[in-house]
């Protein structure tokens, strides 16, 4: 039996936040001129779209406005990541159960057990294929 914790971790989000904004800065101004001009004038604009506006104006971020930004985006990718696996194997879930108490004190969010198991491979009669399913703990666990 295999058992991990599944879920959005900080760390990830602010790679992602980091990613996205030296993407932007990469870009450069003609494209970041591009996309304004695109823009409906109507438009709400997000922190994102103003570092956009400001590259296709001077050609760089500011400082505050970088950081706001920053800080915007990973809110917006704790609550949007696909969950990935960030814990080690455990051989029970009630080792889960502790380390989901220590990663939300560290800001994690959206945190699943999840259940690794073998099962006929739908693909190639007679193989067989792990895949991770949702723990229930109500349920019998399958050996």
């Amino acid at each position: 039996m295999s058992f991990a914790v599944f879920g959005a971790s900080v760390e990830d989000a602010k790679k992602l936040a980091h990613k996205r904004l030296s993407k932007i800065e990469k870009d450069g101004m003609s494209t970041c001129l591009e996309k304004v001009g695109k823009w409906n004038p109507q438009k709400k604009l997000t922190i994102s779209d103003r570092c956009i506006e400001s590259v296709a104006k001077t050609g760089e971020i500011p400082q505050t406005l970088w950081v706001e930004a920053f800080q915007e985006l990973v809110q917006v990718n704790m609550k949007s990541m696909k969950p990935k696996q960030v814990s080690p194997l455990y051989g029970a879930p009630e080792r889960c159960y502790e380390f989901i108490s220590l990663a939300k004190r560290f800001g994690a969010l959206r945190m699943t057990i999840r259940q690794r198991v073998r099962c006929e491979s739908s693909k190639k009669p007679g193989k067989f294929e792990t895949k991770w399913e949702d723990f229930n703990p109500t349920q019998k666990r399958r050996h």
